[in-house]
């Protein structure tokens, strides 16, 4: 560091003499081993070790001391060691626990290139953020940064799809097992076990990260089980996803229909389950509705689009052909799509408590509103179209505003992705490097708060050529 004053050389030498030889450089109680007399206004010298706090530092010749009160402070760098829990689903959500040291108040955290949420320091080697929504799954770095410097954990926090567990394709197999099917959701990859009823699967395998491969276990004839698949970041079961029959029986009947529910809208593909399917004159019902265009798989699969229904509620199904005919009752369950179309205001500060109405459809008591990665407080549903809610904390950025009800595969939601966009208060915490040449183009980092999309730089009166922007976190500029 460069301390400037007068009197550092004459009047009892000159430069170019042994000056440093008759000179005392004190931080606080420490004095300094490294430094150069550059003339008598100027010394440049290395700091001693030190304890952290504001010290004085003094300056001792031939010709006095001088002493600066106050004016150098030690500080603790950042450092971060650790992270936990580190991973997340992708709309985030989870408390995260960051140990280290130099933590303080002012310190900022970017989880993947976005802000943490809801920072909190417990002391100076502990804080806890909640994490953000991010948009793939991925493994990402975690970035600290304060006044005193920065830290950072490379890829060391996994955004992971949740497990999900859709469909089972083909749903239907012989009873004595031995059929290789399809497992098809999200997020399945890495599956530890599948589970039809509670028998577990064979010879187990990834079908890339959405799909999985196995082998089914034997079964009772004419039994409808769930298929349940175990994964390490959770357990999802879809149920009466898997029906046994005798491959001999050709009386008519029905087993299953898989999915077993569809939106008011209709549309949705179904497969009807059972036996004896494939013979002349095949008709098929939903309620009191005749559908028409089934499509004859084979003697236990015939594949169908749900037809529209007046309202929610679950319907019979039945099938009929030239061997006879059966029911299922409530087989298939309607429900009401959900829809977010718009959110009033469409922004309000990260720290959240912006009161906002949602327009859609589909809004029923009972539904819950997430905005970005937490859930929304005092939401009260004013009619099917409307609802209010007031927003949590939130991430600086687009917020998606999911309205849903439900959970696993009876969980149904409407989503306005960046419906809401959170916003922050202008800060500026780092600029590095802090020194360029005289000319320009110096390639320069701004670390801090609230760059929106609209943010100008200027260094004195001259405005800088934005080079790139992360987030309202990170600028790159050049002078």
């Amino acid at each position: 560091m460069t301390l400037r004053g007068r009197g550092f050389v004459e009047p009892f030498a000159k430069v170019g003499d042994d000056v440093d030889g008759k000179t005392a450089i004190l931080f606080g109680a420490n004095t300094a081993i490294e430094f150069t007399v550059i003339d008598d206004d100027t010394i440049e010298v290395v700091t001693p070790p030190g304890v952290v706090g504001a010290r004085d530092v003094r300056v001792q010749n031939p010709n006095g001391e001088a002493v600066c009160t106050g004016c150098f402070t030690y500080y603790t760098p950042v450092e971060a060691s650790s992270l936990s829990p580190d991973a997340a689903p992708l709309d985030g959500g989870v408390t995260v626990t960051v140990t280290g040291d130099g933590f303080t108040e002012d310190t900022l955290v970017l989880l993947g290139g976005r802000a943490g949420i809801d920072v909190t320091l417990l002391d100076a080697q502990t804080l806890t953020f909640v994490a953000p929504p991010h948009p793939q799954p991925e493994t990402v770095d975690l970035l600290l940064f304060n006044s005193n410097g920065e830290a950072r954990l490379r890829r060391r926090f996994t955004y992971y799809a949740a497990p999900r567990l859709d469909r089972v394709d083909p749903p239907v197999g012989d009873a004595a097992g031995g059929q290789i099917v399809t497992l098809r959701g999200e997020g399945l990859a890495g599956a530890t076990e599948v589970r039809f009823g509670g028998a577990p699967a064979t010879n187990l395998a990834s079908s890339g990260p959405d799909a999985l491969v196995a082998i089914v276990p034997p079964g009772t004839p004419g039994t409808v089980v769930d298929v349940s698949v175990v994964h390490p970041r959770g357990t999802t079961t879809l149920p009466r996803g898997f029906a046994y029959v005798d491959p001999d029986l050709r009386d008519v009947t029905l087993l299953s229909v898989s999915p077993a529910r569809g939106p008011t809208d209709g549309g949705t593909e179904v497969i009807l389950v059972g036996t004896g399917l494939d013979h002349p004159g095949l008709q098929v019902r939903f309620g009191e509705t005749d559908l028409s265009g089934a499509v004859v798989v084979d003697a236990h699969q015939v594949r169908v689009q749900s037809p529209p229904a007046a309202s929610a509620g679950s319907v019979d199904v039945q099938v009929r052909n030239v061997r006879g005919g059966a029911r299922l009752p409530a087989a298939f369950t309607y429900y009401e799509p959900i829809q977010v179309a718009g959110v009033d205001p469409a922004s309000g500060p990260a720290a959240g408590g912006t009161a906002i109405t949602v327009t859609g459809s589909g809004f029923a008591p009972g539904v819950e509103v997430r905005v970005g990665a937490l859930p929304a407080t005092d939401v009260t549903v004013v009619d099917p179209a409307t609802l209010t809610a007031v927003t949590p904390p939130g991430s600086p950025g687009p917020a998606d505003v999911v309205v849903g009800t439900g959970s696993g595969v009876e969980r149904v939601e409407g989503r306005g992705r960046g419906a809401f966009v959170y916003v922050d208060e202008l800060a500026l915490a780092q600029v590095e490097p802090a020194r360029g040449a005289q000319a320009g183009g110096t390639y320069v980092v701004l670390k801090g708060s609230g760059f929106g999309d609209d943010a100008i730089v200027r260094f004195g009166g001259a405005a800088a050529t934005v080079v790139q922007r992360t987030g309202q976190n990170l600028l790159a500029v050049r002078t």
